[in-house]
């Protein structure tokens, strides 16, 4: 029986990969994914929504950061997403009925 196995790995320089879920369909297997990416921008918005504190400003001021960089590396985190380091996939896979 065919089957296809999406997958997501949240570094790509990892060589392996989570399943996410089996499906009967290919059109299953993307729809998978495409769940998986809403979640998974979701949870981004989320995180990079917040402000930074007054203690990782600080430690950005210690660090050199000019207040426009401090705002721009902000900005840049809200807008960097899929991480280019991310990647989804569908393999097709054969398993004995």
């Amino acid at each position: 029986m065919k089957l296809y196995q999406a997958l997501y790995n949240w570094m790509t320089h990892e060589s392996s990969a989570e399943t996410l879920s089996l499906h009967k369909t290919k059109e299953g297997a993307e729809k998978a994914i495409e769940k998986h990416k809403a979640k998974d921008k979701a949870e981004h918005d989320k995180q990079h929504a917040r402000e930074y504190t007054e203690k990782e400003i600080a430690m950005m001021r210690e660090c050199g950061f000019s207040e426009s960089e401090i705002k721009e590396n902000k900005e840049n985190d809200r807008k960097d997403w899929p991480k280019s380091w991310q990647w989804w996939g569908i393999r097709e896979i054969e398993v004995e009925e």
